[in-house]
């Protein structure tokens, strides 16, 4: 199966000429978040005001997302039949991955994803993107399928590296009994910025345990993403399994974040794969981590039934 349903392109110099009925925006302080929102052309715009990033003056018009029930609802209440386009950029990852299901269910022909890349994280390597309590890692609601019967050793645990090294522990120690030959680590190469691969590979703990176990998809492709782990998927099952348990933690950049979801989409219905999307949850989010806007990419995705499934 190849992810050939879907288009990536480069829009940094045609945003203002890009035109939607709707668009919907995730609300945070940054500059490539709040700069597309004013250069998007729409005839209706939304700014989608997730809780967890606590802002201290939102925007007037929003629409206060406190729970999963008010994301779905939300999707729910779009039309079928318009241009639709989704800022993926301010998203909260777990929100991002449960949105992505809840367009799927509308079964949309062409929904439009951009996504803008930052000149810099505020801090480099440094920079904090999440803070306050941390809640332990879970599945992501509509994503746990875990039967019980899948033995430890035909459980394989895909993790896309991103800055936070404490996720990653987390991930690391919850699912400590699956193999560390079975464990692999997504990382986002080519890097949205030249300097930002180094960044990341010095958040990444214990960084010779898993160096062998290292596979690359561009940080701006969710296609290649979701191609890269159903190869690294496929590649497990080889050894001969006929049911595995496929564990992915999403914790890369937004792109990756969304082929990930595709990948789970793809396969929610198999009866050889049982797809868990797992994240380390925290009370709170950074409202601003990056500085500038660099690159502007558009990705259109068919949700459409016939296209959207596992070949």
């Amino acid at each position: 199966m190849k992810y050939i349903d879907f288009f990536r392109s480069d829009i940094t110099d045609k945003i203002s000429s890009e035109s939607y009925d709707i668009f919907v925006s995730a609300y945070n302080n940054n500059e490539r978040v709040v700069g597309i929102y004013n250069k998007i052309n729409a005839t209706n715009k939304y700014y989608l005001l997730f809780s967890e990033y606590n802002i201290g003056e939102p925007p007037k018009d929003n629409i206060s997302i406190q729970n999963n029930d008010d994301l779905i609802g939300f999707v729910k209440g779009l039309p079928k039949n318009e241009n639709i386009c989704i800022d993926i950029t301010g998203f909260v990852r777990p929100y991002l991955i449960l949105f992505v299901k809840a367009l799927k269910k509308l079964e949309l022909s062409k929904v439009t994803f951009i996504y803008s890349e930052p000149v810099q994280y505020d801090k480099h390597q440094d920079t904090k993107f999440s803070k306050g309590e941390r809640l332990g890692v879970s599945s992501i609601e509509g994503f746990a399928v875990e039967s019980g019967d899948i033995p430890n050793d035909k459980k394989i645990l895909i993790i896309g590296a991103g800055f936070e090294s404490k996720s990653f522990e987390e991930v690391i120690s919850k699912y400590k009994d699956i193999k560390t030959d079975n464990q692999y680590i997504l990382i986002g190469f080519p890097s949205l910025r030249p300097d930002m691969f180094q960044q990341s590979m010095l958040r990444v703990p214990e960084i010779e345990k898993h160096y062998n176990k290292f596979k690359y998809a561009s940080a701006s492709n969710p296609f290649m993403t979701a191609q890269k782990i159903h190869d690294t998927v496929n590649e497990f099952r080889g050894n001969g399994q006929k049911k595995v348990g496929v564990y992915l933690a999403p914790l890369s950049t937004k792109p990756q974040v969304l082929g990930f979801a595709l990948y789970a989409l793809r396969n929610e219905d198999s009866d050889s794969l049982e797809v868990n999307v797992i994240y380390p949850f925290v009370k709170k989010y950074s409202e601003k981590t990056s500085k500038g806007i660099a690159r502007t990419w558009q990705y259109k995705i068919n949700f459409s039934q016939d296209v959207f499934r596992e070949d």
